[in-house]
């Protein structure tokens, strides 16, 4: 069974299923969607209907964000963008990634070329804003965004992981990239004061447990996506796998 729409913080909220997530970030002046989902069929139920069962406008979204180029993140997203009439937005690295997929069962067609989002960049969510990082490894333009969330009005540093998983072959300096990407975010989300890290794929962050704790939290206890510290370990993990992995293949 697919999890409910929940609001995670006060500007941000998930609207994904039990293995793929869909991240809605901003308010009522002003969204931005972070990826799309496996399908069409998929983006209408859990992003359209979601939004509408928390008593949220779909028509708010001014853009879809999607952190790479694989059908389960982008095949919902030329549908969110077409029916709201907004840009799909892709590094230019994946962009040309997705230019070269052609119609896969599983998911919708691949959008058809949209906006350029580069490293740096800012992009805003209403009164919200997220910057925006190249993490290349899962795919050439992996996205990975840093975005400030709400407790209840306290401020929260989140950054989402772009692309989790070594799913790319035997390539060394595909891994070596992966490790370097792991290494500047460490480095970026110190910067930032990072406390929370999400995922795209709720079974790879704790999304699932994190939720029914949140919908169980008394007033006055911690939230249960902060980790703070703890939370850095993340890319430990990942920077020595992959430096392990480009190793063997070497």
């Amino acid at each position: 069974m697919a999890p409910q729409p929940v609001q995670v913080f006060d500007n941000l909220y998930f609207l994904g299923t039990g293995s793929v997530s869909a991240w809605l970030y901003g308010d009522e002046t002003g969204y931005i969607l972070i990826d799309g989902l496996n399908s069409d069929d998929e983006a209408q139920r859990y992003i359209f209907e979601g939004m509408r069962k928390l008593g949220l406008t779909p028509a708010a979204i001014k853009g879809v964000l999607v952190t790479h180029g694989h059908g389960d993140h982008y095949g919902g997203a030329d549908y969110v963008a077409s029916q709201l009439g907004i840009d799909v937005m892709m590094s230019e690295a994946d962009w040309r990634l997705v230019a070269t997929q052609g119609e896969h069962p599983r998911f919708g067609p691949p959008p058809k070329q949209g906006a350029v989002v580069t490293d740096g960049q800012v992009i805003a969510a209403g009164t919200s804003r997220l910057s925006v990082y190249a993490t290349p490894g899962h795919t050439p333009g992996t996205l990975s965004p840093v975005l400030t969330v709400y407790d209840k009005g306290e401020p929260h540093v989140a950054m989402l992981w772009g692309g989790t998983g070594f799913n790319f072959g035997p390539h060394p300096a595909v891994f070596e990239d992966y490790a370097s990407s792991a290494a500047r975010m460490r480095d970026v989300a110190r910067a930032a004061g990072v406390d929370v890290f999400l995922s795209n794929h709720p079974g790879r962050d704790g999304a699932l447990a994190q939720m029914k704790a949140l919908a169980a939290r008394q007033d006055g206890t911690p939230h249960p996506f902060v980790s703070g510290e703890a939370g850095y370990s993340l890319f430990t993990v990942l920077e020595q796998c992959a430096l392990a992995q480009a190793a063997r293949f070497r």
